[in-house]
Order: structure tokens, then C-alpha cells, then sequence
């Protein structure tokens, strides 16, 4: 399945999305306070920088 939004609670309003937690981009998330491009807290989701 393909969804796109702009923003990750769009993402999250499909009931089709799982929003699993990707455990590799929290481990960013703790070690640096954010999490970098092109990586998302959910698996299987990627953002892209402009």
C-alpha cells in the first residue's frame, strides 16, 4: 500500500496504517533529540528533505 501525506498524523488516520515503532530511528531519536532524513519514527515510513 502506498500512502502519502504531508505530515505523519495524516499517515496515522488511515486505517490501513500500523504504525509499528522502528526501533533503529528511536535510537537516533535518544541519542541525537530528533531524527534525521530520511527516517521516521514508524516502520516503513520515510520523509524526504527539501
Amino acid at each position: 500500500m502506498f500512502l502519502f501525506g504531508s505530515e505523519l498524523k495524516a499517515l496515522a488516520a488511515h486505517p490501513a496504517f500500523e504504525g509499528d515503532v522502528d526501533r533503529d530511528a528511536l535510537t537516533l531519536l535518544l541519542r541525537h533529540g530528533y531524527i534525521a532524513s530520511p527516517w521516521s519514527i514508524y516502520k516503513g515510513v520515510r520523509k524526504r528533505s527539501v
